[in-house]
């Protein structure tokens, strides 16, 4: 009870709009469609009527297109006409994104992770920074856990090492959370064998981890048959949670429920499961979602498609219909699911981890990252599309073990009964570096186009 309150005050000192605006999502979540329908159209009509006014971009752009009357009004039918957001734009645009206020706004750089080359950089500011905040403490709320009772975060980032995380402020934070921290940026055989100490000693309630980290810890304790303690949520995020993954992490955590979480350092906190039921809900208080059909060139609200995000926090850089990079399955109203909020029922992944054809097909990268499960002398794999005829293999085999050449061969030959083909290069390398982020990236086409 103390750590409780203890994590309260302390966000109400540091943030104190953040646990407002989490029991407000928590109230539209409980509430009707309707009202949060209503909701986010009025914050998705202020977000563009700021835009207009104080960005040199948006003003072009729906001046362009006629999308505000004299009298600041919208023209909702217009709404389809607003382009897409893409990096490029952004590269280009620049400062033109940026709002006139940005000081007064109390502004900050943040950049997006680099997976798919330069990484873009973006501006967001104390509100928007408050209410993902908020989105987070959302994240427990949804699902059983208050601030302050007993955590774990199994995190990796270079660049948040570099920035402090585990320097004196973060440690601080971890106090008042109650949180302890463990690096996974680089994990071995003897960090593991102490993660799992650590995890039996503490008995958190929550786990908040990369969704490969985790994944390489179960699979490290089940290889090894060790127990290990299972807290109610186990939170994983900043990759996508395959189902083979999702399956071995239930088998070292049995008690567990495992909570797939969405987001991006650019449009913030989008979503996560519920209560353990599948399907990620979307935070529709905080963004908007559409969905590019990629054969027809069409919006939709429902179906399979490219992810468009608006973020409806950020008015120091609105990103408004920007394609975000992954593909999505949405849902609405589905029957039998507790809440309001839209769900994500299938999130693929990036975009750019198809393996692209000559006559333009898309072989999704799911279906490469099946080849390699359940081979037990595969410890990690990355897959690169050089070009269009040559395909690399980058393996690291399991300590102790000798590849498999039948099943190389039976991958092999898996992978051109789609693709077609190609030249395929097997290398046998020691480690496959993280991304800067600290994720794995499974699946790389070098193919710009």
């Amino acid at each position: 009870m103390i750590r409780k309150i203890l994590a309260v005050l302390s966000i109400s000192v540091k943030s104190p709009m953040s646990i407002p605006y989490a029991r407000q999502g928590l109230r539209l979540f409980d509430g009707t469609v309707d009202d949060l329908n209503k909701y986010q159209s009025d914050k998705y009509k202020e977000l563009l009527l700021y835009a207009y006014q104080h960005t040199a971009y948006y003003h072009r752009i729906f001046d362009e297109i006629g999308l505000i009357t004299e009298n600041t009004n919208i023209h909702t039918d217009k709404l389809g006409q607003i382009p897409i957001l893409t990096k490029e734009i952004i590269r280009q645009e620049g400062e033109n994104l940026y709002s006139d206020e940005l000081n007064k706004r109390g502004a900050y750089e943040n950049t997006s992770g680099g997976s798919t080359g330069e990484p873009v950089r973006f501006m967001q500011d104390k509100v928007y920074f408050a209410k993902n905040f908020g989105d987070k403490i959302l994240f427990g709320l949804l699902n059983d856990k208050m601030p302050g009772e007993k955590e774990i975060k199994l995190w990796g980032s270079e660049r948040d090492l570099l920035e402090g995380t585990i320097g004196l402020k973060e440690r601080m934070v971890n106090f008042f959370f109650n949180r302890e921290f463990l690096n996974s940026f680089v994990l071995d055989e003897d960090r593991m064998d102490h993660y799992i100490r650590v995890i039996n000693q503490k008995k958190p309630k929550q786990i908040w981890t990369y969704a490969d980290s985790i994944y390489q810890l179960a699979k490290y304790a089940n290889q090894h048959g060790r127990e290990v303690y299972s807290p109610l949520n186990i939170i994983t995020t900043a990759g996508v949670l395959y189902d083979e993954m999702r399956d071995e992490i239930q088998q070292a955590f049995p008690k567990s429920r495992i909570l797939n979480q969405y987001g991006s350092r650019e449009a913030g906190a989008i979503g996560i499961e519920v209560a353990g039921a599948r399907g990620i809900r979307i935070f529709e208080h905080s963004v908007l979602t559409e969905l590019l059909d990629m054969n027809t060139n069409t919006i939709r609200d429902e179906g399979m498609g490219e992810l468009l995000i608006t973020n409806l926090t950020n008015y120091s850089m609105p990103l408004i219909r920007y394609k975000i990079g992954d593909v999505a399955v949405i849902q609405k109203d589905m029957e039998k699911q507790k809440g309001s909020f839209a769900t994500i029922t299938q999130l693929i992944g990036r975009t750019n981890s198809y393996l692209k054809k000559k006559d333009g097909a898309m072989i999704h990268g799911e279906f490469v990252t099946h080849l390699f499960y359940n081979k037990k002398w595969v410890e990690n794999f990355q897959v690169i599309q050089k070009d269009y005829e040559n395909i690399q293999f980058k393996i690291v085999l399991s300590r102790g073990c000798k590849a498999d050449e039948k099943e190389i061969s039976i991958m092999i030959s898996d992978l051109k009964k789609v693709y077609g083909d190609c030249n395929i290069e097997i290398q046998y390398v020691e480690n496959i570096p993280k991304l800067k982020s600290g994720k794995y990236q499974f699946v790389i086409t070098e193919i710009d186009n």
